[in-house]
C-alpha cells in the first residue's frame, strides 16, 4: 500500500536521541562550571585565614595512608578537600606542589 508524501512516518527517534544527548552533556558542563566556580570563589578563600597551616596540613596528610584514631579528622578533610580543589600533578614532587600550592592560595588570599 502506498501513501502519499504527507503520511511517511517521519526519522524523530533519530532526532530526539541527538537532542537528548546535547541536553545531558549540557547538563553535565553547566555542572562542571558550577563547582568550579564555587571552588575558586567559596572554598579556595575559606584558607586564606592560615594558608600555611593548611599546607602543613596538606603535606602531613600526603605521607599518610591510615584513618587517624584520635577522631580529628576535621584537618584530615579540609586538607583532603584542597588536594580535590588542586590536585598534584603525576610525577610531581611534593615540594613543586606544596609551591604550587602556596603560590595558588596567595593568588587567591590577595
Amino acid at each position: 500500500m502506498n501513501y502519499p508524501a504527507s503520511f511517511a512516518k517521519p526519522a524523530a527517534p533519530v532526532i530526539h536521541s541527538v537532542r537528548l544527548v546535547l541536553i545531558v552533556v549540557m547538563i553535565l558542563l553547566l555542572i562542571s562550571l558550577a563547582s568550579q566556580w564555587y571552588a575558586e570563589q567559596v572554598s579556595l578563600p575559606r584558607y586564606c585565614a592560615q594558608p600555611e597551616l593548611v599546607i602543613q596540613r596538606v603535606a602531613e596528610m600526603s605521607g599518610e595512608n591510615r584513618l587517624l584514631e584520635d577522631g580529628s579528622r576535621r584537618n584530615y578533610m579540609i586538607a583532603a578537600k584542597l588536594k580535590f580543589i588542586e590536585p598534584r600533578y603525576s610525577g610531581e614532587s611534593m615540594e613543586v606542589y606544596l609551591q604550587r600550592l602556596r603560590h595558588r592560595l596567595e593568588e587567591k588570599c590577595r
